[in-house]
């Protein structure tokens, strides 16, 4: 038995996977031109951060917590933080030689409250 001569290449998959790359390409390109999708969003009052009533705990690189300007223990700042309305915010600010054992203590006591309006301050 002779074999059957094949004569060329079979042109049929490559043409396949040319028109499934036309079809992507033309039914990407219909979205280039708006680039965005158009939303009505409701109109709203903007709230200025320096209008709100601000609460600031610091964590200085001796471990040491401060509400405000003053000292406080451990044991203090969980009845300081609890005080606060959930409106308002809570500025957090971390030494950065300070353990992350102190900051983890502060966002454990937030979330223990469900506080969600609270900043973590960083250097500019």
């Amino acid at each position: 038995m002779r074999r059957t001569k094949k004569d060329g290449l079979n042109l049929v998959p490559f043409i396949d996977i040319i028109l499934v790359l036309l079809c992507i390409t033309l039914s990407i390109s219909a979205f280039i031109p708006n680039k965005n999708i158009k939303v009505n969003l409701p109109n709203g009052g903007e709230i200025s951060r320096e209008k709100m009533a601000k609460f600031k705990v610091v964590i200085n690189g001796d471990d040491e917590i401060f509400w405000g300007d003053k000292k406080v223990l451990q044991s203090d700042i969980k009845e300081k933080i609890f005080s606060v309305p959930n409106d308002d915010l809570i500025e957090l600010w971390c030494d950065k030689e300070s353990r992350f054992k102190s900051f983890v203590f502060i966002i454990d006591i937030l979330k223990e409250k469900n506080h969600a309006n609270f900043v973590i301050q960083t250097r500019d």
